[in-house]
Order: C-alpha cells, then structure tokens, then sequence
C-alpha cells in the first residue's frame, strides 16, 4: 500500500490505525462525489428543460428554495448510499450510466413534447420503430455533459478501487436519512401549494394514504400540477413510471361505472341513423401530421389555400389541441370517432380490441407513408372501420395513387401524412424560397409543409381530371400541434420584428373542408375543438341524426357552435367512461 512506503517499520500498529482511518474515508470521498453528480445532474436536467434553478429563491423566497433543492438531495443522498451498500463499486458506473440514458431520453423528449417520460409513455416505446432518424435529429452536444460527468467518476473509482470497502450500517443508516429528506420535501411542497392556492387544509383534501405515497400520480400532480420536474427531479420521473405501471393495471382490472346522470348525457348523442347506401359521394379524410393553421398561407400553401377560396368550404381555424397520450393516435381518434383521449395511456395501445364508431362510409380504406406498426395502426385502422391498410414507400405515392383507390371500388379514403414530422427531414424537396433570417425550425417546418401542400395539387388536379372533385367531400385537419411555447416565442419575435401577422403565437390547428353541401365559403372565427371534427364531417355528408354524433358540434353551423350542449371537460370524461367500459361493444354491428 502507499502509506506503507512512508512509514517507518516501527511504527506498524499507527500504520494501521492510519489505513483504517485513510479507507473509511475513502467510502466518504466516493459517497460525496457520486452523490453531488447525481445532484448536479437533476440541476442540470431542470435548467436544460426549464431554464432556471432557483439560485436567487434562496434569499427572496426560502421556501420555494428548499422545496426545490431538498428532492434532488434526498435522491441523490439515496442512490449514494449504494456507496457504502455495494461492495463491487464497479456497479456505480452502471447505475450513473442508466440515471445518464435516463435523463438523455427525458431531454430528447422534452424537446419534441415538452414533457417528460412517464409509465405509460414507456409502454408505448415500440411505438418508435421508423423514426430513429427523428431521434438522432434532437441529439445536441451538451447532452454528452452526463456521460462527461460518469467518466469523471469511473475515473476516482478506479483510483480509490483498492481502499473502498463495504460498510452496510452506515450504507443502511444513509439511505434511512435519505427517506427522512424525503418525505420532508413532499411536507414542503405541499406547504408551497397551500400558499400558492389559498388551501390551508390541503392535507385533509388529499387521502392520507396518498399523501404519505410520494409516488402517488394523486400527490404529484397536486404539489406539483404538470411539472413534476419542477419540485421532484429528473430521477423522481422513473419512480413515478413504475408507479404509473402500477396504476394502468389496476385500471385494466377495475371499469369505472357509467351513473345513470352520465348514460343520459351519452345518450343525448346519439341518433338513429346508419350508412346510407344511396349516398354515392366520396370522402378523403387527410390527417395532416403537426399542421397549425398559422402556416395556411397562400405563399406557403397555395393549394390548400386555393380549396379554401373556392366555394362549397368551410375554413375553421381555431381547433385548440386535445391530443394527450397518445399523440398522433389521439388525433386519429377524435376525427373518426368523435371521442377524446382517456385520461392516462394511448387507446391505441391500451384498447386497440375495442368498438368503436366510425364515419358512415361502406368500402374505406388507410393510406400510411410510415411501418404499419407505428401507432398501432394494424389495430387501429380496422377498428375504426377502414376495410384496407396501404403502406406506401413514401408520402407523395399515396396522393398520387389516391385517385385510383377511389375508382377501385372505394368511397372513403384516409391519407396520413409523415413529412412535417419533426426533424423535417423533407424541407428539401421544398423550392419555397425564404428569408434567410427567418428561425431554421420555422422555415424547416414551413417547407415540410410546403411538400405535402404539393401533393394535395396534384391529388386535386386528378380529381378534377377524373370528373370526381365536385362530388368528393375532402377535409383537411392537423393531427395536433407541434411547438411549444419556447420554439413558438422565437417564432413570434421573428415576425414581430418583420411585421409579419401570421398568428404564430396560437396553438391552434386548422380544419378545411371542401363539400357541395355548403354555399358559398364559410368561416368559423370562434375557438373550437378538436372534437368538432367529427361531427362537421357527419353534416357535410347528410348524417343529421348519426347513431353516433360525438361530443363536438357542427363548424358550418354557428347556432351549434355558439350553444354547446357538452362542454369539453364532460366531453374528456365521459369518453374516457365510454372507452375504458367498450361503451359501443353492443351496438355496432
């Protein structure tokens, strides 16, 4: 050893009490160290993520300080008493390694959902088959920070390899202390929520049970409302999934009940009618991936703005977002079955044998420029009554083999876009020109954009041709929107500074229909909903008394629009009822 070379023979017996000294501190040296990466990490992840950390709170608000710091300190002290646990420290590499790929997976997320990932987000990993390239797009240098910061670590271990030894009593009595922080910190940030909402008996309007479980999703969302990240850490998130696991199976066991207050209001939406076999008009439904109506512009595309300008349309442009889990699926969902999302988990995963309703057409069929796996499309599409799934290589092949579809024999045709997916890798097929200051993730997306908005031409231009256009009804609609507040500040500043009034600002997505039932061009100025999709579609079709009308109302109709008989909380609700209970199982045949 090296102590050994500086002491002299005689003196063997303080040698020893030296070593034994110098190695227990050497478990003391690693716990320091590993525990402060762990902290700095989930620091780091907060201020990468939200762009802050709370420094100054400490003198002007020393409450929201330590209901902040004191979570990353108690899970940092906790995973640093594996120091003293493990024998091997070896294994410490492993576990900084995963809390690495962890919290790398949590920012790449974040950075196309502005979330982080949850139990139910895990659950639907499959879902990323065919969009690896999406993925390596969003990497950025300063996420190799982490694993810098494990190798700096590897690199002590293997130094101090000789000397650290096991010590399960003080590893024991670590960990112990770090449950006590732990809880203390849940007692914090409940006592931050009762300042921040006026609520001084909020620990009597949280079950005890649920708030002595800080894993609980009850606990967290009510101390920490969507931004557990904020008042726990990035490393909570994974406590949290497993939690989140738990949970989905118990729901997967226990159906919630439909009251009989619920039934009525369910059944005041639905009618008698079904398919009717005289109406011989077509329908191509396009779900147009991450449309948001501020770039429907006549510069950026001209042919939809066209089919705006046209008569027989209507333009609504104020469809506020109400896709959750499930995303795209979500969207999907709303538009051919007027029911919303369940509150927790993707039905496209959770319920993909279930029921559904569906619009009123006889031989339908999906268009999909993406693997038949993503979104469990291969469910999905049948479920919601479409007879064929089409996978085509790329996007432009399916509208320009759409009008063929239709003379083969279908009268429905649902084409799903990919090219405006993040990372917009199809802006350059674009020849849009664009200013050369304009933010690259704004004229990326805009030229994405652009190329879909090309092949709806040339999908027109053979509908024309065909003599089919004046009686196919075509709805055009976003999926969901695509950029968060940050990306959409940037944005708005741009155009601001070049007193451009594209209305960049809102989330909103847009619908577009082009149908012979309406007169003239139509314009609905006021918010609306997702959920109005659906039932505008059943109006433009004839469908007034629909066996099922959905939750929305009708956009060409402004005494439906201005009167909604369900508010969209009820409309969430109950089709969370209606879909975790396979509502329609019974009355579609």
């Amino acid at each position: 050893m090296w102590l050994k070379k500086l002491m002299p023979s005689n003196d063997n017996a303080l040698m020893r009490d030296i070593i034994q000294i110098s190695e227990k501190k050497v478990n003391w040296i690693l716990f320091v160290v590993f525990a402060l990466v762990i902290f700095v990490e989930c620091c780091l992840a907060h201020y990468f993520s939200q762009h802050s950390i709370l420094i100054s709170s400490i003198w002007k608000q020393p409450l929201y300080f330590w209901a902040f710091y004191l979570p990353k300190i108690a899970i940092a002290a906790m995973l640093g008493s594996l120091v003293f646990l493990l024998k091997n420290k070896w294994w410490l590499i492993l576990v900084s390694l995963l809390i690495n790929v962890w919290i790398w997976a949590n920012m790449l997320y974040f950075r196309v959902y502005g979330g982080f990932i949850d139990g139910y987000v895990m659950m639907m990993a499959d879902n990323l088959k065919g969009f690896e390239s999406s993925i390596a797009a969003l990497i950025e240098v300063k996420d190799f920070v982490f694993f810098f910061m494990t190798l700096l670590l590897a690199i002590l271990i293997y130094l101090l390899r000789k000397w650290s030894k096991r010590e399960m009593k003080t590893g024991l009595i670590v960990f112990a202390i770090s449950c006590v922080l732990w809880a203390c910190a849940s007692n914090l940030n409940f006592h931050k929520y009762e300042l921040f909402t006026g609520h001084s008996n909020i620990r009597k309007i949280a079950p005890i049970s649920v708030f002595y479980n800080p894993l609980s999703y009850n606990t967290r969302t009510i101390i920490a409302g969507t931004a557990p990240v904020y008042d726990y850490s990035i490393l909570h998130m994974f406590l949290f999934a497993i939690d989140d696991i738990v949970e989905h199976t118990l729901l997967s066991l226990n159906k919630p009940d439909i009251t009989k207050e619920d039934l009525f209001l369910i059944q005041s939406r639905q009618g008698s009618q079904r398919y009717i076999e005289k109406n011989s008009d077509k329908l191509i439904l396009i779900l147009f991936e991450s449309l948001e109506d501020w770039v429907v512009q006549p510069e950026f595309m001209p042919n939809t703005y066209e089919l705006i300008r046209t008569n027989h349309s209507l333009h609504a442009h104020k469809l506020s977002k109400q896709t959750l889990a499930g995303g795209s699926a979500d969207g999907q969902m709303l538009v051919n079955t007027g029911l919303l999302p369940i509150n927790r988990g993707a039905v496209c995963f959770e319920y993909p044998f279930n029921s559904f309703p569906n619009l009123p057409k006889k031989h339908s069929a999906t268009l999909l420029p993406h693997p038949i796996d993503v979104w469990n499309q291969k469910c999905m599409s049948p479920a919601y009554g479409y007879d064929t799934t089409i996978v085509v290589k790329k996007e432009s092949e399916a509208f320009n083999n759409s009008v063929e579809v239709l003379k083969s024999g279908y009268d429905m045709l649902q084409i799903i876009t990919i090219a405006s997916h993040e990372p917009f890798n199809t802006a350059a097929e674009s020849n849009l020109s664009l200013p050369s200051d304009m933010p690259e993730m704004m004229a990326a997306y805009i030229k994405c954009v652009n190329v879909t908005d090309s092949y709806i031409g040339i999908m027109i231009d053979a509908l024309k041709q065909s003599q089919l256009f004046d009686s196919t009804t075509i709805v055009i609609t976003g999926d969901h929107t695509i950029f968060h507040k940050e990306r959409r500040d940037v944005f708005y500043s741009y155009c601001q500074l070049h007193g451009l009034k594209y209305g960049v600002e809102n989330a909103y997505c847009p619908l577009i229909v082009y149908s012979a039932a309406y007169e003239g061009r139509l314009q609905c100025d006021v918010e609306a909903y997702q959920m109005d999709v659906y039932p505008t579609i059943l109006r433009a079709l004839g469908y007034d008394d629909y066996y099922w009308k959905g939750f929305g109302v009708n956009l060409a109709d402004s005494a439906e629009y201005n009167h909604r008989a369900i508010n969209e909380k009820d409309a969430y609700r109950l089709s969370n009822l209606m879909i975790r209970n396979d509502y329609f199982k019974d009355s579609i045949h």
